[in-house]
């Protein structure tokens, strides 16, 4: 037992001088098929960040569970709004978020999150893909010219457990996500 907790205190002291792993002094942490420089974008607190897009515009779009969609833009973070409502539940919540390959011409963003619906007096819900654009005004940012890219079927919804899955990928000219 001392022996085992002689090297969690060790441990402990070389997460405190270098906490992360691999990190050279120039702050450079490499891989073995990576390297890469760990930035703060966010000081401030997220509640259960979930994604994290990066736009051609230069912004970074950030997901929170219970149902925010953020955005770091200029250095200054704040909210989408008109988001859709979410169905902050178990696993579900605001999940993904994607920007299209071609971005820069079309805008397109691209969110995956749990939707409620009422079956036979029960809550079921699932994963709803859909798109729009997001619009900056002179109040903040704004949600816009939303499309539904896949809808779950009413009827199929699960009666137990949730697990709602979702991450978006773009691959061949396609959008893949996976479900439950």
């Amino acid at each position: 037992g001392l022996v085992v907790h002689m090297h969690e205190l060790r441990h402990r002291a070389e997460r405190k001088a270098n906490p992360w792993p691999g990190q050279d002094a120039s702050g450079v942490v490499r891989t073995t098929h990576h390297a890469y420089r760990v930035e703060t974008v966010v000081d401030e607190q997220l509640e259960i960040p979930w994604a994290v897009a990066f736009p051609s515009d230069g912004s970074v779009l950030i997901t929170e569970r219970p149902g925010r969609l953020r955005i770091v833009a200029e250095g200054e973070l704040a909210t989408v709004e008109g988001t859709p409502e979410v169905w902050a539940f178990g696993q579900g919540g605001l999940m993904d978020v994607a920007v299209h390959p071609q971005h820069a011409d079309n805008g397109w963003v691209y969110l995956a999150y749990s939707e409620r619906w009422r079956e036979n007096g029960n809550d079921v819900g699932m994963t709803r893909i859909l798109r729009g654009r997001i619009e900056r005004t002179r109040d903040g940012f704004v949600w816009s010219d939303e499309q539904t890219i896949y809808e779950p079927p009413r009827g199929l919804g699960p009666r137990t457990g949730f697990h709602f899955g979702s991450r978006i990928v773009f691959a061949d000219g396609y959008l893949y996500f996976g479900i439950r």
